[in-house]
């Protein structure tokens, strides 16, 4: 089903360094196998990352994702930090290059993704807009 139309992509930094890039992708599969590989919707390209807070980042097109459609965050160092909401305790941590969501060492993100690996512990901060 589809969603609603977006043209950003709200994220939560936590410290603020380099060059970030945010983008959709659609989804591929079902169930088990379901993974960002059906290519992807829109990107903001690399853009200097935000200041400390929630921020809005603009992607190059206005698109209606779909329910299970995927978001992404790349940054191009290890200084900047994203938060993210920690299952189990409700509260917020701060997610660095290394935790969550990963796609080992892309920048800017790619057309479609490789293989990802998640943490099992929190998931990024990110909403459309």
């Amino acid at each position: 089903a589809a969603g609603y139309p977006i043209s950003h992509l709200n994220i939560a930094v936590g410290t603020a360094s380099g060059n970030v890039c945010v983008a959709a992708y659609t989804n591929s599969g079902t169930g088990g196998s379901i993974a960002p590989t059906g290519g992807r919707l829109s990107t903001s390209g690399s853009v200097a990352t935000p200041a400390n807070g929630m921020a809005a980042i603009t992607l190059g097109a206005t698109i209606t994702p779909h329910l299970a459609d995927w978001v992404a965050l790349s940054s191009d160092n290890t200084a900047a930090t994203f938060m993210a909401n920690v299952m189990f305790t409700g509260s917020t941590a701060y997610l660095n290059a290394a935790w969550a969501g990963a796609l080992g060492s892309a920048f800017p993100l790619p057309s479609t993704p490789g293989a990802l690996f998640a943490d099992s512990l929190g998931f990024f901060l990110i909403k459309g807009s």
